[in-house]
């Protein structure tokens, strides 16, 4: 007798499933694919990276990395910055592919941004192939070997700063290798086992500091010459100095002698 009632239920559950399956495909092909079509949680990657990246020139580098000095803030309290000295692939000189290192550099701050919890890394974009950014890049003696890294740290206590170039592997071609190494290197502050730049160039506070563009820009028109100009020039140099100085010694007139004074 309990037959009959279970092969009932079993055909009703079976319509009910076939029934379903028809009217998703009904609505599916109703709105033209459109509900499987939509991806839901989709990131838009680009827009987190732009929100999160400052554009930094000549003018403004400087008041972007300052802070408002606290007395009574600990010694580990900074205020840390990532800036990605980059270049037009166009401009000669790269050392790397650009389009690949701006592809680093956005899943970089991309991945840092969405880390939890939230980061204070603050990251800065430098386009050393525009005038507003030429001298920042001089300074920094960047004249070729682009793009690179800087980790920038200023400290609350005391407004002091400290540079120091981020070290990679430019031969790394994984996908992701180059974003957690640049991650790591900040959450777990493996810039500290670095040493700051120091000496008399340094931007920040060495003693030709404000010479240093210039520096650096008369070391970009040292490389962009022709190593056999060099071999030409300098002997060429060389021979000038030499003949005036051997002319002008052999223009000197001897000096009189006075005559003898009459005598009566």
């Amino acid at each position: 007798m309990m037959v009959r009632p279970l092969s009932v239920f079993f055909q009703v559950a079976i319509a009910a499933t076939v029934v379903n399956a028809q009217l998703g495909d009904f609505f599916k092909n109703a709105f033209g694919g459109a509900i499987g079509q939509i991806p839901l949680g989709k990131v838009d990657t680009g827009a987190i990276v732009a929100a999160n990246t400052h554009d930094i020139t000549s003018e403004n580098w400087r008041s972007s990395i300052n802070v408002t000095v606290d007395a009574a803030a600990s010694e580990g309290d900074v205020q840390e910055w990532l800036f990605y000295f980059t270049t037009q692939a166009t401009n000669g000189t790269t050392f790397g592919n650009v389009t690949y290192w701006d592809g680093i550099y956005n899943d970089t701050v991309y991945a840092i941004s969405t880390a939890k919890p939230a980061t204070k890394l603050h990251f800065g974009k430098v386009d050393c192939s525009t005038s507003a950014a030429a001298e920042l890049c001089f300074s920094f003696f960047l004249t070729r070997g682009l793009p690179v890294f800087y980790h920038i740290a200023t400290y609350f206590n005391n407004g002091s700063t400290e540079i120091r170039s981020v070290p990679f592997d430019r031969n790394v071609t994984e996908s992701g290798q180059q974003p957690a190494f640049l991650a790591k290197f900040h959450s777990e502050k493996e810039w500290k086992a670095i040493a700051p730049w120091t000496g008399i160039f340094n931007p920040i506070n060495g003693t030709l500091k404000d010479y240093a563009p210039i520096f650096g820009k008369a070391l970009r028109y040292y490389e962009m010459m022709p190593q056999w100009a060099f071999m030409i020039g300098i002997p060429l140099l060389g021979r000038t100095i030499t003949s005036r100085i051997a002319g002008g010694r052999n223009t000197q007139r001897p000096t009189p002698t006075p005559a003898p004074a009459a005598t009566s």
